[in-house]
Parts: structure tokens; C-alpha cells; sequence
């Protein structure tokens, strides 16, 4: 299965897990058979937008519904068997989402921020949740970046191999010394912090030399436009997030990546509140908590794998 498709089906599994989370709450609520009409429209919808939708929400269903026994309708009693359906659905999202990396040549679990020197010399940082294949042969240095996001920092290598980190978007070619690859969504995002370097789309085309500063994004149609790095985009290293007027769902997006559960958000102004500033990436319960004396957020703890956040 391509690496893009996974992503995708990954993207898939989260938003049937928020569903799974946000109907049973409308049902916690209401009391009623059904979730309400808003939720019910959307979630139809959802449904019918692609045919994958409907057999990955039953599988999770089925999950969340496993430990559901009878019970009495009273809303004491079934608070507890959600936070276990919840834990359970953590678990099985954690699984299902970074199973298919645990071969890599090297990974970093979800929170942990690894650092690894290379046979070369070169320094490779992974951030949390990442992993890669490495293979350095007599001709080049090549690290496939699986998922996730890693910093890499060069040296300088006496038989004139080139350093690569590649990924099933494109290739990103030191000509210096320190520059982040970030594997997200449907695209793959290069970041300069120091010197220079050489992105090529994996579908052809002119090369673009990034310098200090900038960024290009690879995606499935190719390269955009290099655009200015994101502030510090080097600063999850030292497990600090550093945000510039960010939207409020880029940042929780960002902090989901540090959580070993799944982190659901919801309301009308996601898009439209911002941040900027410095959050924890070690600490993603106080990151919430400095979020929310700033913004107008309500935060939920409701187990170790189930945080939900409403605007």
C-alpha cells in the first residue's frame, strides 16, 4: 500500500472515531435514540462523501459498542463504560494509526523526541511519532522519511555523497547543513533553517534551491511556490511549539502529534481563532491548559487516551 494511501485511510480512521465520540455524546445529552438533526445531517453526509467511510465507522462502532452492556438509562452509570470505550478506542487508533512503521530502520514513539548519529557523522532528530529507513551506500546517503518529521543536520562527507531525505512526495537534497522534513497530511513539507537545499517532486520537474528561512511544500501534483518557514521550525526539538497568528485547529493539530490518544476538537470557531506564542510539546495537558487562558476553549480530560476540546 503506497505510503500517500495510508495516510489517507489514517485521516479516515480519526474522522470515524471523532463521529463514534461526538454521537455518543449527543446521545449522553439528549437522552434520545438519535444523535440531533445538525449532527445527524453532517454526520449522512460524511457518510456518503466516499464509500469508506461507512465500513470504517462500523468497525469502530463496534469497538466503542464492544464494552457497552445493558444498563439502566441512568447518566451516573454510563459515564464510566464511555471512558472505558474511550480508552479501548485509543488503544486501538494508536495501534491501527503507526502499526505499519514498527519495521522501520529507526522510529520514535508518540511524545518522544529522538535524536540518532549517523555513520557519517550527520545527526538525524525525530520527532514524535516519525520512522525511516536509512540506506548509505558507497554512492549517496539516503534517509526515506516513512512519517512524521525529522531534523537533520549534515556533515560535510569526504567521498562527495549527497545527503537525501526522500519521501513518496519528493526529495529534499542538502547543499549545507540543517533543514526539517515534515510528512503530514497529503504532503510533505520542507523547511531550511541553515545553508541550502535541493527539493525535487518525485513526478519530475525543474529542482528549487531553498535558502535559510524558506519552505516548499511536495505534494501529490507536484511543488508549490516557496513560501517563508514557519517561526523557530526547528523548535520541537527542544520540545517547544512556537506559533505566528496560527489557526486554532493548526495548533491542535500540532499538539496531536505529541498525544498518545486521540485529541478531538469541535465547534463553530476552530478556523477562526488564533494563536501566537510558545507551547509545551512534553507536556500536552499544560499546552491545553495555557491555550485556554487565552482563548475562549473548554477542556475535557475524559481518560488517558480521550482529550476533547470545544470552542
Amino acid at each position: 500500500m503506497a505510503t500517500c494511501e495510508r495516510e489517507e485511510l489514517a485521516a479516515i480512521r480519526g474522522a470515524a472515531a471523532a463521529w463514534v465520540v461526538r454521537l455518543a455524546d449527543e446521545l449522553e445529552e439528549t437522552g434520545e435514540g438519535d444523535a440531533g438533526g445538525e449532527a445527524q445531517r453532517d454526520f449522512q453526509a460524511w457518510l456518503r462523501a466516499d464509500p469508506r467511510h461507512q465500513e470504517t465507522f462500523r468497525q469502530i462502532r463496534l469497538m466503542w459498542d464492544a464494552l457497552e452492556q445493558p444498563r439502566p438509562r441512568a447518566a451516573p452509570a454510563r459515564r464510566p463504560l464511555l471512558l472505558g470505550a474511550a480508552s479501548l478506542l485509543g488503544l486501538c487508533l494508536l495501534f491501527l494509526g503507526h502499526g505499519q512503521h514498527w519495521l522501520a530502520d529507526e522510529r520514535s514513539g508518540i511524545g518522544e523526541v529522538r535524536q540518532l548519529t549517523l555513520t557519517d557523522g550527520s545527526r538525524l532528530t525525530l520527532d514524535s511519532g516519525s520512522a525511516v529507513d536509512l540506506d548509505f551506500s558507497g554512492t549517496e546517503r539516503r534517509v526515506r522519511l516513512l512519517a512524521g518529521r525529522v531534523l537533520a543536520q549534515v556533515a560535510h562527507d569526504p567521498a562527495g555523497r549527497p545527503f537525501r531525505v526522500v519521501s513518496e512526495e519528493g526529495t529534499a537534497q542538502a547543499l549545507g547543513t540543517r533543514y526539517v522534513v515534515d510528512r503530514s497530511g497529503d504532503g510533505t513539507l520542507v523547511s531550511v533553517i541553515e545553508s541550502s537545499v535541493a527539493v525535487r517532486a518525485a513526478r519530475g520537474g525543474a529542482s528549487v534551491t531553498l535558502g535559510p528561512g524558506q519552505a516548499l511544500r511536495l505534494g501529490p501534483g507536484g511543488t508549490a511556490e516557496p513560501l517563508a518557514a514557519a517561526p523557530a521550525a526547528d523548535s520541537w526539538e527542544r520540545h517547544r511549539l512556537i506559533f505566528d497568528n496560527a489557526p486554532l485547529d493548526e495548533v491542535l493539530a500540532q499538539l496531536n502529534r505529541y498525544f498518545p490518544g486521540h485529541l478531538h476538537a469541535s465547534g463553530d470557531d476552530l478556523a477562526r481563532l488564533r494563536f501566537t506564542g510558545a507551547l509545551p510539546a512534553d507536556d500536552v495537558d499544560k499546552a491545553l491548559r495555557l491555550l485556554a487562558e487565552v482563548l475562549p476553549l473548554r477542556v475535557e480530560r475524559h481518560s488517558r487516551w480521550l482529550i476533547r476540546v470545544r470552542t
